[in-house]
């Protein structure tokens, strides 16, 4: 239970680092944050493991400002997780590899994303490859009520949706969001 959690990581700190990371060795994660403020110029703003449960992330940002080298980079990466939600949370991850909020059961197989919601969010991410809400291996899990910033059509945007959502998705969630240029 707290009221703000604010990370910064900055680039040339020698290992990759994750601005957030519910716990997948030791503890459980649980509870409220009032508020979170990531910035981040390596690796993924937040990732979510497994035990993590009945979170609630109750608003804020992130930023992800660049990324290091090869380093793999989300917003908010699920691989595990169930009932997990953030709301009204800014998330701008222009240089992510894979998308502002990307959704998958981890390596593996430690537990499939379940119920993990951005609800009422605004995502967004850059011109460059992949999507901006990815919806993979999960069940009921994605976003509702949300804001999608996206580039449109063309290479420059990866010639596809901004929401990608692959079969192995169950129940996605993809209620209530608008899509903008």
């Amino acid at each position: 239970n707290f009221d703000l959690v604010k990370v910064t990581i900055e680039a040339g700190q020698g290992m990759r680092r994750d601005g957030f990371h519910t716990s997948r060795r030791g503890g459980e994660c649980t509870g409220r944050i009032g508020r979170l403020e990531i910035d981040t110029w390596v690796a993924d703003g937040v990732k979510v493991h497994q035990p993590a449960h009945d979170l609630v992330i109750e608003g804020g940002y992130l930023r992800c400002h660049g990324r290091e080298g090869d380093v793999h980079q989300d917003g908010i990466q699920a691989m595990g997780g169930n009932r997990v939600t953030f709301k009204n949370l800014d998330v701008d991850c222009t240089t992510a590899s894979n998308g502002a909020m990307f959704i998958n059961e981890g390596a593996g197989r430690n537990g499939r994303p379940t119920d993990i919601v951005c609800d009422g969010c605004t995502l967004k991410k850059g011109p460059t490859r992949n999507r901006v809400l990815r919806i993979s291996d999960s069940l009921r899990s994605g976003a509702r009520n949300s804001t999608i910033v996206w580039c449109g059509t063309g290479p420059q945007c990866g010639d596809g949706p901004a929401v990608f959502i692959i079969d192995a998705a169950t129940d996605p969630v993809n209620e209530n969001n608008k899509i903008v240029l």
